[in-house]
């Protein structure tokens, strides 16, 4: 759960998008998964958001980022010793990044259920949205 203004407003998106869709949450156990280089295979659907952004200028603006809605939540954990070394509790929407074909994939795919395989990273500069990133290996529809 964020702890910032900003976060709780991701938060309560995250529940808006499930129930404005008619969509009940899932009940589950959160997940416990690693970062990179560790693939992980997450379930959920994928949506276009808007986050608030400062531009060069000093301007407020927008930008629209894919991110992928876990059906469950996942707590990542943090391996000592490595870059990636807050370990981040329920977690529920992940900022989506890689290879200009796989985003162009899920894309085309927002809001249908889907399991990604891919790899956890935490949230490093300003052009992440969200505490944790998941880079998009391999794509596959729920049948």
């Amino acid at each position: 759960m964020f702890l910032s203004k900003s976060g709780l407003l991701v938060s309560l998106s995250v529940s808006c998008l499930l129930a404005c869709s008619g969509q009940e949450p899932p009940q589950c156990d959160i997940q416990t998964v690693h970062y990179e280089p560790i693939e992980v295979d997450l379930r959920g659907v994928p949506r276009i958001m808007d986050f608030t952004v400062e531009l060069p200028d000093g301007s407020i603006g927008t930008v629209s980022v894919p991110v992928f809605i876990l059906h469950c939540p996942i707590m990542v954990l943090a391996d000592e010793g490595q870059l990636n070394s807050d370990t981040v509790a329920e977690v529920q929407m992940v900022q989506l990044w890689g290879d200009e074909e796989d985003i162009e994939i899920v894309s085309g795919l927002i809001g249908t259920e889907l399991t990604i395989t891919g790899s956890l990273s935490e949230w490093q500069t300003a052009h992440h949205f969200t505490k944790v990133l998941l880079h998009v290996h391999a794509v596959s529809a729920e049948q």
